[in-house]
């Protein structure tokens, strides 16, 4: 993945999606390394459902991007994956419970054509916005520490190469 591309395309669509935020990798990287991590394989943003709208997809399509798959509904588990320019950037839909916040991942595993959920729950007290200055001087909205501890664990300022976001990833919750 070209890493200046998919930098431009994460600022790019948090610029253009109100109220939206760096989520997992996207995060961690901004917070921890002020750019995209070298051996990261997308961009990841985050938006809470009630702020979403279809408007800001149609917004990245005009911009050049393309919808390379939906999985989920608008209400339960949305995941809109879109592609410019050779990389892909996650856009998330988190929902609200309670106390918690949720959304899903999809494990695409091509098995009878069916993919899985992979659902993450956290505290919502980790979802708390900051705004980053990344190495070129951009300021972007992402979630911060206390998402990243909660996503990561404890050790997540330590870069780690083998990650499997299928099953490495401390928020997730067996549905």
């Amino acid at each position: 993945m070209d890493r200046e591309i998919a930098q431009q395309n994460a600022v790019l669509l948090l610029s253009i999606i109100p109220k939206s935020f760096a989520v997992y990798g996207t995060a961690l990287g901004f917070v921890r390394e002020g750019g995209i991590i070298s051996h990261d394989k997308d961009t990841d943003i985050g938006i809470f459902s009630d702020d979403f709208s279809w408007d800001f997809i149609s917004r990245a399509v005009k911009l050049g991007f393309e919808i390379a798959t939906i999985y989920g509904m608008r209400h339960y588990g949305l995941e809109v994956s879109l592609r410019r320019e050779g990389v892909k950037t996650d856009v998330m839909i988190f929902y609200r419970e309670g106390d918690k916040v949720w959304n899903s991942l999809w494990d695409n595993g091509c098995r009878h054509g069916l993919s899985d959920e992979i659902r993450h729950e956290y505290n919502s007290r980790v979802f708390e916005t900051k705004t980053i200055k990344l190495k070129n001087g951009v300021h972007v909205a992402s979630l911060g520490e206390e998402y990243l501890e909660e996503v990561y664990g404890n050790d997540w300022r330590v870069p780690v190469q083998e990650w499997d976001w299928r099953t490495s990833h401390k928020c997730i919750k067996k549905i």
